[in-house]
């Protein structure tokens, strides 16, 4: 009869002390998981499927939502990352907008006024035109990164309900009219949304820059430029995301 060499023989003392151990490592799993679950049903974990009220959708739009000043007109952009400084330097928060925002800076820097922070110089990080997008680098103190979702963005579909920010702050709904659409004047797909009830100032090219989110805080896109009849075009938020990393 063969037996495995080497084999290491517990005593009945070491295989209890064995069942134990797995035993206690199982109700810890479990205990986790059922903590997880009460947390993400009092709201304590948003999972991408959590719809937020309207208040607190509007608190994290304001927190990732900027403000840039050139040249006394005022555009928008979008907080896609906030790194911490080493060795005693400033963060780095790098910052997306819309490519006409862009085409109005001078010498490729602006003026950028982050939530809670003294305005800050932005320097032009990047630029995809083709997509409608550019990204800004800034140093500023403690500002929090957006969420995007890459399963949300793809997701979308014919009726989906999205939110930007008005130029008075005000969260707008909006719904996504067609996805993968091509427009004039950009090769990448754009994504046509339908928002009512704007007022007349913020048609045009006045919201450029402004983040799209989800119904559940995620960052998906960036409005181009919106028609007199409500009709937005939204930059891809992927194509955003590739550019921020390609450029970090």
């Amino acid at each position: 009869m063969n037996t495995p060499k080497n084999k290491k023989i517990l005593t009945p003392a070491q295989k209890k002390r064995k069942r134990i151990e797995l035993v206690l490592c199982a109700v810890i799993v479990v205990s986790m998981l059922i903590v997880r679950l009460v947390l993400i049903d009092r709201g304590a974990i948003r999972t991408q499927d959590s719809a937020l009220t309207n208040e607190e959708l509007l608190s994290v739009l304001e927190r990732h939502e900027v403000t840039i000043d050139e040249d006394g007109t005022t555009d928008y952009a979008t907080i896609l990352s906030a790194t911490p400084g080493k060795r005693g330097k400033a963060d780095t928060a790098v910052i997306a907008t819309g490519r006409t925002v862009l085409e109005n800076f001078a010498d490729g820097t602006t003026t950028v006024k982050f939530p809670n922070a003294s305005p800050v110089t932005g320097s032009v990080l990047a630029s995809n035109e083709e997509a409608g997008i550019g990204i800004i680098r800034c140093e500023v103190e403690d500002q929090d990164s957006v969420y995007y979702s890459s399963n949300l963005y793809y997701q979308m579909e014919t009726g989906t309900q999205l939110y930007f920010l008005d130029s008075t702050e005000s969260l707008v709904p909006c719904t996504v009219q067609e996805t993968d659409a091509s427009v004039d004047g950009y090769t990448s797909q754009m994504t046509i949304l339908q928002a009512d009830n704007l007022s007349a100032d913020d048609l045009g090219t006045v919201l450029c820059g402004r983040g799209v989110y989800s119904a559940s805080g995620y960052y998906l896109g960036t409005i181009e430029t919106i028609e007199t009849d409500g009709t937005a075009v939204m930059a891809s938020g992927a194509d955003v995301v590739e550019l921020v990393t390609k450029n970090q």
